[in-house]
């Protein structure tokens, strides 16, 4: 009995290390004004809630299945608000207020615009990913497909862009293909310049 209590009591303390740990390892994660020193962001340079980040595509977005395109878009718009501006172990949370495809080789109907967030990954750098619904119709040869961008992308502060590197997009319902992959890359507009910083 005593035995089976130690075991338990060292058992819970395991777990206790190992949260201790995960919480310590959290990163934080902020946009910022100014370039950060030392990947640190002054408060006063912080961008808040409220800011929208104005994205376009200045070269055709390009949607792939097995190697071959199924369909290119001349048109893309990504505008995205902060609706949390993070912090210690915390992402950047925003909510898209536009995002569409026009000029498309096969019918688009845009659907539900859904939330991102935003992780640092490295130098001024982020992690650009779906946290909620980001979904479309269009007319594949199969008949009409919903699908749902899941794939992250980059937010590259030197060059201000978004860059979606063959992000997955999967099939949500309807007669298509499992996945298709999206290269495209938006220039952000606005804010400029724009940096992700880890505290």
């Amino acid at each position: 009995m005593k035995r089976i209590f130690s075991l338990c009591v060292v058992s819970i303390a395991a777990i206790g290390v190992t949260a201790g740990l995960a919480t310590a390892s959290a990163s934080a994660t902020v946009l910022c004004k100014t370039a950060p020193v030392g990947n640190v962001c002054p408060t006063s340079a912080v961008y808040p809630v409220g800011t929208e980040i104005k994205s376009s595509i200045t070269n055709p977005a390009v949607f792939s299945y097995e190697g071959s395109t199924i369909q290119t878009c001349s048109g893309s718009v990504l505008n995205t608000t902060i609706t949390s501006a993070g912090g210690e172990g915390l992402p950047v949370v925003t909510s898209n207020s536009a995002y569409s495809f026009s000029g498309c080789t096969r019918s688009f109907i845009n659907e539900l615009l859904g939330t991102s967030e935003i992780n640092w990954t490295t130098g001024n750098n982020g992690k650009f990913q779906r946290r909620s619904n980001n979904s479309f119709n269009w007319n594949s040869v199969f008949g009409t497909c919903h699908e749902e961008v899941a794939g992250a992308a980059e937010l590259v502060s030197s060059s201000s862009q978004i860059v979606f590197n063959h992000a997955g997009v999967i099939r949500n319902a309807g007669s298509c293909w499992p996945i298709v992959f999206l290269d495209a890359a938006y220039k952000i507009s606005s804010p400029s310049p724009i940096y992700v910083a880890s505290h």
